[in-house]
């Protein structure tokens, strides 16, 4: 075993993997000063989008009356009620009830004091009275407001000359106002503007989540459905006695595995993707022949084999539509294999014809029959009055001929 000797300790490769690793450059206590950074610029920029403008204005009016001309006279006493003077404007914007009740204190001691001067509290009144009408604070607004007009009489009658008018203080509370009017509004736009995105983005949730349960819903639906359908058929397929009727059942087994699986891409196609992608995509004539070829060979590995006849020249369609005509088709040719009399003539043609101008896309299945059918499949017929079209059953000559027709879309 190695050892290393070291400042009186011995260190063996087990010790070594005990200690502690170095903390990452990345780890969370590195990011902590940034985090406390971070943390002490939101309080300073305060809860509201408006708050850290109304602050801004407050820490340059402060630092106006921090200036060398702003002071009327060098006295020690006089500088230090000035500059509390200026750092009430800047409590006023943080605690504005505050600030006011301090600057209304210092307004009276400075008028006792300092009589010959302008009194520099008068500013951070004003301002914190416009601060409580931002936040739409407006009883504590008109009480400060109220509580400046008495300390303005006041200093009428110990300081005529000096004090500042109503007129001026008028003026001064109406453009107050009005920019704290106006920044009340637009924090109410910008925090109803949120609200709407809050609750946008908790409906496109909800809405993916009802997807994803939908999905997974339709999932289990589909194979649940074709595993006990097959299950079943197989267990009928064990009881036949003939080999006619277990081929026909094969046939049967084969079309309900093809028509499951195409279910299941239907589904991978639904979630991989968007539903407005999926809605404007197209079907092509030779993706539905690869698709009608796919369910004849099912049919075919049951014995029984049919004939197709595809028209090339059949324009494409939407996705949406396309879907219908393919389970049309899967309905026809297994409708064939339950019901054809015998294995031989049978035939499914897809073409497009044109009958008294109006372009149709028409699919026929024949086959063997030993009885008349009473009526159409009500299944077919729901298919095909869904898309406008119709649904007709001709028997004759010991075969039934299955026609439906699909008028095209106009555009």
């Amino acid at each position: 075993m190695c050892v290393q000797k070291g400042a009186g300790r011995v260190q063996s490769p087990s010790n070594m993997l005990r200690d502690p690793a170095p903390a990452l450059p990345d780890s969370p206590r590195d990011r902590q000063p940034f985090s406390s950074a971070r943390k002490f610029l939101s309080r300073v920029a305060g809860p509201r989008f408006v708050d850290g403008p109304i602050r801004a204005i407050a820490l340059v009016l402060c630092l106006s009356g921090l200036m060398p001309g702003a002071a009327e006279t060098h006295e020690p006493g006089y500088l230090t009620m000035l500059y509390l003077a200026s750092a009430l404007i800047v409590v006023s914007a943080v605690r504005p009830r505050i600030g006011a009740l301090l600057a209304a204190c210092g307004f009276v001691a400075f008028l006792a004091l300092y009589p010959d001067y302008l009194n520099p509290f008068q500013e951070p009144i004003e301002f914190a009275a416009a601060v409580l009408l931002s936040a739409w604070r407006w009883p504590w607004s008109l009480g400060v407001t109220a509580g400046l007009v008495a300390l303005t009489e006041i200093s009428q009658v110990v300081q005529p000359e000096l004090a500042t008018p109503f007129a001026q203080l008028a003026f001064s509370w109406v453009l107050g106002s009005v920019l704290a009017v106006s920044a009340a509004l637009a924090e109410s736009a910008i925090q109803r503007e949120l609200a709407r995105r809050e609750t946008a983005a908790r409906e496109h949730e909800r809405t993916v989540q009802q997807l994803r349960i939908g999905f997974a819903v339709d999932t289990h639906d589909t194979v649940s459905h074709s595993l006990a359908t097959q299950a079943a058929m197989i267990r009928i397929i064990s009881a036949e006695r003939t080999p006619e009727a277990a081929q026909r059942r094969l046939g049967e087994l084969a079309l309900a595995n093809g028509a499951s699986q195409e279910q299941l891409r239907v589904l991978l196609g639904r979630l991989t993707r968007p539903t407005a992608e999926s809605g404007a995509r197209m079907m092509s004539a030779a993706e539905l022949s690869v698709d009608i070829e796919t369910m004849i060979a099912a049919a075919e590995s049951g014995g029984y084999p049919i004939t197709l006849q595809f028209d090339g020249s059949i324009a494409a369609m939407p996705a949406p539509r396309g879907e219908h005509v393919r389970s049309i088709a899967r309905e026809l040719i297994t409708n064939m294999v339950k019901h054809a009399a015998k294995p031989v003539g049978c035939s499914l043609r897809v073409v497009r014809e044109t009958e008294n101008g109006i372009d149709a896309l028409v699919l026929s299945s024949t086959n063997a029959a030993t009885a008349k059918f009473a009526d159409a499949p009500h299944s077919l017929v729901t298919r095909a009055e869904a898309l406008g079209g119709s649904c007709v059953v001709q028997y004759a000559a010991a075969q039934v001929e299955v026609t439906i027709r699909l008028p095209e879309p106009r555009l």
